[in-house]
């Protein structure tokens, strides 16, 4: 595994559209790669994700400018989805963002929009798809999969071999055995170690004595 370390100066500007912490993490990361002076933060409150209107970026040409979309949880990833979406309509590049205090190896694969936190790690022949956020020390296993729009708490580990489908959240203290299956939608979010094969749909969380599944999901029954 190699780190990042400091890459040369990325003469584009960045622009960060999005809510907290997300947004001072990305522009944390944004600033080290480009320099504070080619970054700015548009701040968004949850109850204006869904009215972004790109138009308002009207001063940040996408011929000289990378977006980036920095929405945490909100409703299983899809708010993060559904902003990315009008940034790239709009012409923007939504480039991967790496902590210089990461671990990214080379032949590890990420997708547009991902972000990884400081002390995370990304082993080899991992792959991160569009959108995924991993936060400070979570960890992925050599060849695993990490789906689109997914979410990894600080210091979740995925094992490796595994495959983690689209729009699945892992929260802090979980911890996926080797080769452990989860196609999503769903979360995990029960400190624990997990292994085997979830069905998609699968949410287990503190507010729920038992796992339950997400109805309208392919293969999740109403429970």
């Amino acid at each position: 595994m190699i780190a990042t370390g400091a890459p040369p100066r990325d003469p584009r500007r960045l622009v960060i559209v999005g809510q907290e912490p997300v947004a001072s993490l990305a522009a944390a990361i944004g600033a080290a790669a480009r320099g504070t002076d080619r970054v700015r933060v548009v701040p968004l409150t949850p109850d204006r994700i869904a009215d972004f209107d790109a138009g308002q970026l009207a001063s940040e040409p996408p011929d000289s400018t990378d977006a980036f979309a920095a929405i945490g949880l909100s409703a299983l990833n899809y708010a993060r989805y559904d902003l990315w979406a009008k940034l790239r309509l709009a012409g923007y590049r939504c480039a991967p963002l790496v902590h210089p205090a990461a671990q990214v190896d080379a032949s590890a694969s990420l997708g547009d929009n991902v972000l990884v936190g400081p002390m995370a790690a990304v082993e080899p022949d991992a792959a991160l798809g569009p959108g995924s956020i991993l936060n400070a020390g979570a960890i992925v296993g050599s060849s695993a999969r990490i789906g689109a729009w997914c979410w990894l708490a600080r210091g979740t580990i995925v094992g490796a071999g595994c495959a983690v489908g689209d729009h699945v959240v892992l929260g802090s203290g979980v911890e996926l055995a080797d080769h452990t299956i989860f196609p999503g939608p769903g979360e995990i979010d029960v400190p624990g170690a997990y292994r085997g094969s979830y069905p998609a749909g699968t949410f287990r969380a503190p507010e729920f004595p038992d796992p339950v599944r997400l109805y309208g999901v392919a293969g999740a029954a109403r429970r």
